[in-house]
């Protein structure tokens, strides 16, 4: 039985390098990969939001999903051999989706990448991989980057 697996991925270099990392995982142990991307639904900085005309909100959500969905071809071209499917979901929350939707598809472990970010920045901007890893009943894999991307 196969292993499943939430990868939450930007396709940044962090989220490419667990996608390889899964991809080399999966010659030793069966699995199951689940591409997740999010589209920030907010405008704006941070998790403020302002107000829009609908017809440009809608416009720029349109934009934000297919960038996602760009994001998910990318992650999913790291990983040929498991032949991953994908999802892209909206949202103002990043850590609330991807628990939500690692709950809706019972999924085993969540991966994320790592990006390399020191201490400093993360106090700063924040970290989905540390909020997940407070916020999670499931196990979590953070993946850190290749080490030529290391700082």
């Amino acid at each position: 039985m196969a292993l499943k697996i939430l990868l939450a991925s930007d396709a940044s270099p962090g989220a490419l390098r667990a996608a390889e990392w899964l991809e080399q995982q999966a010659q030793a142990i069966p699995l199951q990969v689940i591409i997740l991307t999010v589209a920030m639904a907010s405008l704006g900085l941070g998790q403020g939001a302002f107000v829009v005309d609908p017809s440009v909100h809608t416009q720029l959500i349109n934009t934000v999903l297919e960038e996602a969905e760009d994001a998910a071809r990318r992650t999913q071209k790291a990983m040929p051999k498991l032949n991953p499917t994908w999802i892209t979901r909206t949202s103002t929350n990043i850590v609330e989706t991807i628990l939500g939707v690692a709950n809706e598809y019972a999924v085993d472990v969540i991966a994320v990448g790592r990006r390399g970010h020191g201490t400093w920045s993360s106090t700063i901007l924040g970290s989905v991989s540390l909020r997940l890893l407070t916020h999670s009943s499931q196990p979590i894999w953070v993946i850190p980057p290749s080490r030529e991307n290391l700082p």
